[in-house]
């Protein structure tokens, strides 16, 4: 057994021996309580840092999960999916003050309304419907290209 772990929340992934994988408890736990309190005492730098923890965090519930395998019961990939676009919007909620048009251009890419992008929607499974944009497909943070020098 792993355990994935947030706060005060442990998420056990049972690993069986035909390799399926199952999770036992509803997880992650949001940042927003963590950012707030960061923010409350002016530690910007905590408070940003508690957002990309719980990005980290549920990057590693993810992995554990692993919804991706031929073996991942319909229940962990739902979760996978679920957990994970609910940390990014809630992430993208808290960092709206900090990089506005990126959190903004998130949110539209998880479909979240723009009525739903409030303090009050910073908790798991307060996102509402959500309806993903029909766009093609498009990056949040496009690749760097570097010219090449020119030979000298």
């Amino acid at each position: 057994t792993r355990h994935w772990s947030s706060s005060s929340k442990t998420c056990p992934v049972r690993i069986s021996s035909s390799g399926s994988r199952t999770c036992g408890s509803p997880c992650p736990a949001a940042p927003a309580a963590a950012f707030d309190g960061h923010l409350a005492s002016f530690d910007v730098h905590r408070a940003l840092s508690a957002v990309f923890d719980a990005l980290a965090e549920s990057n590693r519930h993810v992995q554990l999960l692993s919804p991706w395998l031929a073996t991942a019961s319909p229940s962990d990939v739902h979760r996978a999916l679920f957990f994970g676009s609910e940390t990014l919007r809630i992430a993208g909620i808290l960092l709206q003050p900090f990089m506005p048009t990126k959190a903004a251009q998130l949110l539209d890419m998880l479909g979240v309304d723009a009525a739903r992008r409030r303090w009050e929607d910073c908790e798991i499974g307060k996102g509402g419907h959500r309806t993903a944009p029909a766009a093609g497909k498009v990056h949040l943070w496009p690749a760097v290209v570097v010219p090449e020098a020119a030979a000298s």
